[in-house]
């Protein structure tokens, strides 16, 4: 165990809130600069999750920042207690590290933001991975000082997926950082700080898409109403033409694409103003019409296009489009007969299961097979008819195999809804798994899926 002194800690309560700023690197080499964020994150991660109220890390690091700006002191703790304040703490949590010898050596100082007085400091050395020892400790001794009760110590994590999420912390660009949290899940697929990092850039992301649609659904009439006013300037027609394609495109509001392209097409724009946005226009409603899952229209207005724009700017793109869904009519016969034969083998499997006094026991198996194999020939009608069948025999058993199966009929039934174009449908009831069983649509891999829907 690591040697720790922290009895004074139970002497009063930690007043809330409390920010957690950035570790120093006492070590002038740079190879551990990561642990900075990284230290500073996990230990507010642990600490929200004994209740207690924490400031973000954004937030301390912009403060910190504006005072690096403005402030000229050069004392350490004067400084977070400024930024405390900024940030309305109430308690801080100042750590440094430093290693030598193979070993790294953490120090934590608690700090009361109104007086400014360090109240306590804790010291541990050991070897990297025990900062999470450390960290354990820390965050128990202070949820006892606030009368909450932490979690059980977190169990041994690599330093190698610690290091790829610490390094996550830093960079601005989404898409970037998503991949190092993948990367840092890849190494380590159970490291919870990664798992709750990915879980709220997800809830970020898709906050920000639906504010950004909410927004350019206030001016989709304003743009339409200038395409079909023939007395507005030309160039400004074509511009706000394209500004609504791209934007419903680029907002998944496929029905609304499909209207507005039809509208631009027949809103008889001049031929000089025209150049490519006929051709635009009839793009848009070929994809519109491909993910309203329209398959026959789409094919139709897909070989029109192909036909009327051969070097065309979305020429490749609409080709793509139309060979996918001749490729999913194409195999769908193929798929049918797989399905159906694997039924038959189900039933054969359920027969000698009876003879041989088995088949109670495998009720479960045997009920969910037909579902999951719906699932897999991809036959929206089977998979609600059949996923439906298998949640009205075991939506309320309690076992474990159960729930996870009644999970993923759920999702499944939902799939087969979006797969005949019936997306509120289909979202409505993936928004009531995700609220009777939080993380199901992970769990399911339905999330994925959902990001093709049209969103209106």
């Amino acid at each position: 165990m690591l040697p720790l002194t922290l009895a004074a800690l139970a002497v009063a309560l930690v007043p809330e809130p409390i920010a957690v700023a950035p570790w120093r690197n006492l070590n002038a080499a740079p190879e551990l600069d990561w642990l900075s964020q990284g230290a500073a994150e996990t230990m507010a991660a642990d600490l929200r999750g004994t209740g207690m109220r924490v400031v973000e890390r954004a937030a301390i690091a912009q403060a910190l920042a504006e005072l690096e700006r403005k402030v000229t002191a050069d004392d350490e703790v004067a400084r977070a207690v400024l930024a405390g304040r900024l940030v309305g703490a109430k308690s801080l949590v100042l750590g440094s590290f430093q290693a030598a010898g193979g070993e790294l050596r953490l120090v934590a100082r608690f700090v009361d933001v109104e007086t400014g007085v360090v109240a306590e400091t804790a010291k541990a050395t050991g070897p990297l991975d025990t900062v999470f020892a450390l960290q354990d400790r820390i965050v128990g001794a202070l949820a006892a000082r606030a009368g909450r009760k932490a979690a059980p110590p977190a169990r041994k994590r690599g330093a190698a997926a610690y290091q790829r999420f610490a390094a996550s912390l830093a960079e601005p660009d989404d898409a970037k950082r998503r991949a190092m949290l993948e990367d840092a899940l890849r190494v380590d697929p159970s490291f919870s700080y990664a798992l709750a990092a990915l879980d709220e850039l997800e809830a970020r992301l898709r906050m920000g898409r639906a504010q950004s649609a909410a927004a350019f659904a206030a001016r989709e009439v304003e743009l339409l109403a200038i395409v079909e006013d023939a007395k507005a300037d030309a160039s400004r027609r074509r511009a706000a033409a394209t500004a609504l394609l791209q934007g419903l495109e680029g907002a998944r509001r496929f029905h609304a694409l499909l209207t507005a392209a039809e509208r631009v097409l027949a809103a008889q724009l001049p031929r000089d103003v025209l150049l490519d946005l006929d051709e635009q226009a009839a793009a848009a409603r070929v994809i519109a019409l491909a993910r309203l899952l329209r398959v026959d229209e789409a094919l139709q207005a897909g070989e029109r296009h192909l036909a009327a724009f051969p070097t065309g700017a979305r020429r490749a793109e609409v080709e793509r489009v139309v060979r996918a869904l001749v490729e999913e009519r194409r195999s769908e016969g193929e798929r049918r007969r797989d399905f159906d034969e694997e039924l038959r083998e189900l039933a054969a499997d359920r027969a000698e299961a009876e003879r041989e006094g088995r088949a109670a026991e495998q009720r479960l198996s045997f009920d969910f097979k037909p579902c999951i194999a719906a699932k897999w020939s991809r036959l929206p009608d089977e998979m609600t008819a059949r996923c439906t069948s298998f949640l009205a025999a075991h939506r309320n058993d309690l076992g474990k195999d159960a729930r996870e199966h009644v999970r993923s009929a759920r999702a499944y039934v939902a799939w087969g809804h979006a797969l005949r174009g019936r997306f509120a449908e289909a979202r409505r009831l993936a928004d009531e798994l995700e609220r009777d069983d939080p993380g199901s649509l992970d769990e399911s891999g339905l999330r994925s899926v959902m990001a093709a829907w049209s969103t209106d």
